[in-house]
Order: C-alpha cells, then structure tokens, then sequence
C-alpha cells in the first residue's frame, strides 16, 4: 500500500508503545525480523515481523500489519504469515492489526469451513485521540482518532518544540502525520506538510509527501511560500 513508507517510520519510533498499549505486553527487547521464513520473491512478507523478549526472558513473536483495506484475502495472508513463523520459531505468534481506515470485516476472527483463526486489532477510528496525548511515538495516528483532528496542531507543536527528540525523528512523526492526517482530510494533511517542511524536509517520507501524497495542493503551496 502507498502509505508503506510512513507506517514503517511510525513502528520504528513507536514499536514499544505499540505493543504496551494496544497487546499490554511490556517488552525487554524488541529485533525486527529481516527475512519471512522460506522467502522467495514470489511470497508477500508481513509488514513488520518482532521477535521480542519479554522480562521472563521468555520470547514471541508478533506480526504488525497496517491496512487501509480490510478484506479476506489479507487475513488468508496474515495466516500465512502467522503459521510460516510458528514453524520457524516455534514461539507464540500475535497477529496485530492496525486498521488506518474502519471496516466491519474486521472482528478478530476469521472462520470457514476448514480455518478457525483468531488476530488482535486496533480500529484507530474507534479510539478517543486524547487518550493518546501522553505518548508522542503515536502521534501520527492521532488524525486517525476520535476528535484527532482537532488536537492536531496541539500535537505537531508538541513533536516540533520537544527538546529530547531528534531531528531526524521530529521529521519522521511530523511527516507520516501529515499522510495519515490527510487519508482523512487532504487538506489537512497538505496544512501540515506546508507548515513543518522546514524540519519534515530531513526525512525520506516527505519526499514521498511531495510526489505522491498531496502532490498538486501541496506543490501549489510550496509555490506560494
């Protein structure tokens, strides 16, 4: 999906309060997993694979996936995933997804006549954004939220004036912000992308903001600044 490249951003900054707040797992240790087992180019991986250490020092593995389409045919493929990995590792395997736009597809469960198959998710449409204020690696799925809209430009200036973050992260927030703000309003998301570019400019998803996500209002706007 063409939002990849911000989702992949977020999980890195935000892989701990992912895991803590939406599966109540408290990691020691979190790796991504490089390679899906038994690769070849002609198998889709999973978006963001973990092994993760718990502080028993026991491990799991758990399987991110971020939608903004829910169908069957994904769950046949999280499946996949899932049992590719339970060889593998012979680890427990958690299924999470994390749905950027609502669907009543998406209830947990999957069920046919031969698979029962049960995932975790998180609808972000269903939480209320201010919930979330006192965690800033998930601020790029405020917009996504219940009155997230709203708390936006609380939020960019939190990311923007905080003094412990990087540049190079205060970019990365700001910039898969501005695509997930503007997945529900476009120009909300062009709004953001003209009033932080001078520090979204440090990271690799504004270069994407600019030829994909809102390429004619935000080249107007770049015109007139």
């Amino acid at each position: 999906m063409k939002y990849d490249i911000a989702a992949k951003v977020v999980v890195d900054i935000s892989k701990n309060a992912i895991l803590r707040d939406f599966l109540g797992i408290k990691p020691k240790s979190i790796k991504f997993i490089r390679k899906l087992p038994e690769e070849t180019v002609s198998i889709r991986r999973s978006d963001f694979p973990l092994h993760v250490t718990l502080n028993d020092e026991s491990e799991i593995i758990v399987i991110i996936e971020i939608q903004t389409r829910f169908d069957n045919d994904f769950v046949l493929r999280l499946i996949d995933y899932t049992v590719r990995y339970k060889l593998k590792y012979h680890q427990k395997v958690i299924p999470l997804v994390l749905l950027l736009i609502p669907s009543s597809l998406a209830t947990g469960i999957y069920e046919d006549d031969v698979l029962t198959f049960k995932y975790k998710f998180v609808s972000f449409a269903e939480l209320q954004a201010e919930d979330f204020l006192d965690e800033i690696s998930l601020y790029p799925f405020l917009p996504l939220m219940n009155d997230g809209e709203r708390l936006l430009e609380k939020a960019e200036t939190i990311i923007y004036e905080n003094k412990k973050l990087k540049t190079r992260q205060k970019a990365d927030l700001l910039s898969a912000m501005a695509i997930f703000a503007g997945l529900k309003n476009k120009e909300l998301g062009i709004w953001l992308a003209e009033r932080r570019r001078d520090i979204m400019i440090e990271s690799p998803v504004y270069e994407f903001i600019k030829k994909e996500g809102f390429k004619e209002g935000l080249e107007k706007g770049l015109e007139q600044g």
